[in-house]
């Protein structure tokens, strides 16, 4: 399914997928076919394994690869351990 676009959000139809998350796997089916339980709804239904993408149970962030970029953007402060606080990402 499609999302519809939306100028105000900036979203465009063309670009993306809509998430209808979180599914739980309740079997494999034949092939690369799974049969999945909605956790909000109890909906089921059978989705391709290349439709599903796996949850992370936690996001962690990764520190930064070492290189002439990254040091002159640390010359004054080092990057937070808490970034995505900083930047009012919550998750």
């Amino acid at each position: 399914r499609s999302v519809r676009s939306n100028k105000q959000r900036g979203q465009v139809e063309k670009l993306m997928n809509a998430w209808t998350g979180p599914w739980e796997v309740i079997e494999k089916v034949a092939g690369s076919s799974y049969l999945l339980k909605h956790r909000d709804t109890g909906k089921t239904g059978k989705r391709h394994a290349a439709f599903l993408s796996p949850f992370p149970p936690q996001l962690l962030p990764l520190l930064p690869i070492d290189g002439p970029d990254n040091r002159y953007g640390q010359l004054h402060r080092p990057i937070s351990p808490a970034a995505y606080k900083n930047a009012g990402i919550k998750g």
